[in-house]
Parts: structure tokens; sequence; C-alpha cells
């Protein structure tokens, strides 16, 4: 700035600094809106359990013919990029993570009791087990995915 150009003055500069944040806060709530948690459904408008357990039944059963659970408690390492150990491991794991998603929906939004959830929490555990959880390059049977 010139000495012909004053610069903005202070006022001018908090007004700035204040419109910019307003700016901000704005951007802020428009993104907090879009990914508010939604939370579980209310009660009363739950859905009906069935259909959504049985579906997960039929999930659970094609993962037990598709997949080999002791081959896959078997893999303690995973090993290079398209290793037989990887290629055993992955389409099940995706399976898993399926299931998963499904069993969270269920949850959330139907009338499941919590003796039916713990039902279908055990034999999850056993194929999540069976998948384990990859920790520097071994396969760590023990541990579960909580849900």
């Amino acid at each position: 700035m010139g000495i012909d150009k004053p610069g903005p003055t202070p006022e001018e500069i908090n007004s700035q600094k204040e419109a910019a944040e307003a700016d901000m806060y704005a951007a802020y709530a428009e993104l907090a809106e879009i990914h508010e948690d939604k939370g579980p459904v209310i009660p009363e408008t739950k859905r009906e359990c069935r259909e959504d357990i049985a579906e997960l039944e039929r999930m659970f059963d094609e993962f037990e013919q598709n997949h080999n659970i002791q081959k896959l408690m078997a893999i303690e390492e995973l090993g290079p990029e398209n290793s037989p150990q990887r290629n055993k491991r992955s389409p099940a794991k995706a399976d898993l993570s399926t299931m998963y998603t499904k069993i969270q929906t269920i949850k959330n939004e139907t009338n499941i009791s919590d003796d039916e959830l713990e039902k279908i929490r055990l034999r999850y555990e056993k194929f999540d087990q069976a998948i384990g959880i990859v920790n520097r390059g071994k396969v760590d049977h023990t541990r579960t995915t909580c849900l």
C-alpha cells in the first residue's frame, strides 16, 4: 500500500474477519446437517424383524457353503498380494462386511429382541473369528468385532 492509498481500517479488518467467520460457521452447519447421525429408529416405528432375520440366516448359510471355516482359521499370515491366503480371505471378509451391515440394520431398525440379537451375534462371531484381524501381517483369530 502506498502513501496515497491507506490500508483498511481496524474496523474494516474486524468486519472482514467476522464475515469470514460467519461464512465458515454456516458451511460447518451445512456439513453437520448433511452428516448428522440419525441414530436408531424410534421403537414405535421399528418394523417386524422376521424377514430381515431370514435374509441374514440365508447369508450365514451361504457363507458356510462358500468359505471353509477351518481353512480360514488356519491362515496365520497373509503373505504378499495375490497369495493363496489373501485370495481365500478377501472374499470371505467382503461377505462378512455385508453381514455386519445387515446386523446393524436389524439392530437399529427392527423390533428384534435382545435374545434373538444375541443368537445372531454368536453365529456371526464364529465367522468373524475365522476371518480374524490382521496385525502386522499376522492374522489374530482371538479378537472379534463389536456388534
